[in-house]
């Protein structure tokens, strides 16, 4: 059997013959699609919702410098609804496995100034097609997590100054007003873990459940709400309400809670498109540098081991101090300093 990394040079091989092959298409394309001032955003790799929600960023980046709208392919549609800027939202798991995976291969080779892919693909735009270069060897001091997704540079993105978009329509806040009208506000949303059945690298984002529990039982002065997926550990005093809700649902809560307390992951980044204080505790698995919006507060393991950031998907450390040298206290203070105002 072939070794991966024989497997993924073929592969890149290909995807460079299929790009040259479709030149003069691509032409056409680029031509259409700046005449009509559209541009072609995707993702259609991993299961991070927080990677999807990225092409909405990018989106508004554009949108800010060129006045563009976009055609949008996703694994996760449900995060495009009612965004204006959007003329197509379409969902990878919603076409057949012919469709997508031709509208996958088209997309591919239509990367550049019209075309933009959330993620990268295995082969890179101005690379060698014979090459050994990985994504992940780009990582590196002043890594930031947005501008290394899109590693095709094709466009220019100001990761300090970005953030997502979602729009709510009238009739969802309705709804949702009345769904959870029993909720007291202010209230507080939580997501202790990064949820179920995730890899190595995710899992490692995680901090300890109990200094959460220990966080939520000492600051009973706001109503703390706890989503996420059914079967995550449930944090006592928080109301339960994993695996009860949607995701646009979850995203409304988002809206209107007065902080989020929250591991790193989709709802740390979408807390930024309602400019919602989020505390995140930061184990070294990335280099939180990377991951920080305006609206987060992160909160650093104290003293900062070594090893970190480790890019790792399983942690080689005893004891993993990134996540066990995070206090209860200082995640405390972040949070009573955000009541206080």
């Amino acid at each position: 059997m072939p070794s991966v990394s024989i497997r993924r040079r073929w592969q890149r091989i290909r995807e460079w013959t299929l790009y040259q092959v479709f030149f003069p298409i691509r032409l056409v394309f680029n031509l259409w699609m700046r005449h009509k001032n559209y541009v072609l955003i995707y993702c259609t790799i991993g299961d991070g919702i927080g990677d999807a929600l990225a092409l909405s960023t990018l989106l508004r980046s554009l949108h800010e410098q060129r006045g563009c709208k976009g055609i949008i392919f996703s694994m996760v549609p449900q995060l495009f609804v009612n965004n204006p800027k959007v003329i197509h939202n379409i969902g990878y798991h919603e076409l057949s496995s012919l469709s997508r995976s031709l509208l996958k291969s088209f997309c591919r080779a239509m990367r550049g100034p019209y075309a933009v892919c959330f993620g990268g693909e295995v082969w890179t735009l101005g690379t060698s097609p014979l090459s050994l270069w990985e994504l992940d060897d780009s990582r590196g001091p002043g890594w930031m997590w947005l501008t290394h997704m899109v590693p095709d540079k094709n466009i220019a993105i100001d990761p300090s100054t970005s953030r997502p978009e979602i729009f709510f329509s009238e009739e969802e806040r309705l709804d949702f007003s009345k769904k959870f009208k029993a909720l007291s506000e202010p209230f507080a949303l939580l997501k202790a873990t990064v949820g179920v059945n995730r890899h190595g690298a995710a899992n490692l984002k995680n901090w300890s459940t109990d200094k959460i529990g220990a966080v939520i039982k000492e600051t009973p002065q706001i109503q703390w709400i706890q989503v996420g997926q059914a079967g995550e550990v449930a944090i006592p005093g928080a109301l339960n309400l994993l695996g009860q809700t949607t995701l646009r649902e979850v995203l409304y809560l988002l809206s209107k809670a007065k902080i989020l307390l929250s591991v790193e992951g989709f709802l740390t980044h979408a807390s930024a498109a309602f400019g919602t204080p989020c505390i995140v505790p930061f184990t070294g698995v990335h280099e939180p540098q990377g991951l920080l919006y305006s609206n987060t507060i992160a909160v650093l393991p104290d003293p900062i081991p070594s090893c970190m950031p480790c890019w790792k998907q399983v942690c080689t450390t005893a004891g993993m101090p990134c996540q066990a040298n995070i206090s209860t206290k200082a995640v405390k203070s972040a949070l009573n300093e955000i009541l206080m105002q």
